[in-house]
């Protein structure tokens, strides 16, 4: 029995190979591993933003400081999980 494409396409559920889930599982691990060597403000920061899905005036709210602020501290915190991840990488 031959199948068409389009309905093979159809009934594809992923197009992730085991491959890709180990490869996104590894660097799902190496972010929270990352983000563990973190000072608490730098983690949460990136947590509020990226995991809970927070805007910058509710993280303005929540962390009682200025919109100027958090961007600056997300974007410092972003570069201190990039060196940790890095280092996590190549140690």
């Amino acid at each position: 029995v031959c199948t068409e494409p389009v309905t093979m396409e159809a009934t594809v559920m992923s197009e992730e190979t085991p491959d890709d889930v180990a490869m996104t599982g590894e660097r799902a691990e190496l972010v929270r591993d990352g983000l563990g060597r973190l000072r608490p403000l730098d983690r949460d920061t990136l947590v509020a933003f990226y995991v809970k899905g927070q805007s910058l005036i509710e993280m303005s709210d929540s962390f009682d400081a200025p919109i100027g602020t958090i961007k600056r501290r997300l974007h410092v915190a972003r570069q201190r999980l990039a060196k940790e991840i890095d280092e996590l990488v190549f140690a």
